[in-house]
């Protein structure tokens, strides 16, 4: 006998275990926030993790494309 289990059940299991992040389309990546800020990506991570320290914002993940077109989950940040 086999057993079915459904697309939200594995989704699930994956997001219990930590192996699946949750797009934010609202968040920033360093680059995209240095970009829009204009600051260079070392200062402008300074600047989010001081951010994320002070309670204005969280980290989150996002999905982007890499220089390579494949897409990758990457570290990004929303206000909170």
């Amino acid at each position: 006998m086999s057993v079915q289990i459904n697309r939200e059940e594995w989704l699930a299991a994956l997001k219990d275990a930590g192996l699946h992040h949750e797009d934010d389309p609202n968040s920033l990546t360093v680059a995209e926030f240095a970009d829009m800020i204009g600051l260079k990506r070392t200062s402008a991570n300074r600047r989010l993790q001081q951010l994320v320290e002070a309670g204005k914002a969280a980290i989150t993940k996002k999905r982007i494309s890499d220089s390579q077109g494949r897409v990758v989950i990457v570290t990004a940040y929303r206000l909170t």
